[in-house]
């Protein structure tokens, strides 16, 4: 979403985000100023420690965790949530975030490393 705020200040950006303030879109939720608008569909921090619970309940051999993810996501409040839900949890998170353009290939090539390195 930042290349779009990036690359123009004129035309209407609407979309679906996950705490668009933290990240810099926006300046508030109320009046995100600019132009861009959309729905936050951010449910807080807590929601990952329920994710990680609900996972390992649905896998009860599980011993880690690959969160494939970009750079942005992986460094910003999301992915800062999540790590601390794992450790709070005691499930090892393996990373490190995909970067470049080609990132669905690096979703598609992270997934077969994962499984191959044997994550749950």
């Amino acid at each position: 979403m930042r290349h779009f705020k990036a690359a123009t200040a004129t035309i209407p950006i609407v979309g679906f985000f996950a705490d668009p303030v933290s990240y810099g879109l926006v300046s508030g939720l109320a009046k995100p100023g600019g132009n861009i608008t959309g729905i936050d569909v951010d449910v807080g921090s807590g929601i990952e420690i329920k994710r990680l619970e609900l996972l390992r309940e649905a896998i009860p051999s599980l011993t880690k965790v690959g969160l494939l993810t970009s750079r942005d996501v992986w460094d910003g409040p999301s992915g800062i949530a999540m790590r601390a839900a794992a450790q709070q949890l005691g499930i090892p998170l393996v990373g490190p975030p995909l970067e470049g353009r080609g990132i669905a290939f690096d979703l598609s090539r992270g997934a077969c490393k994962a499984a191959n390195s044997g994550l749950n």
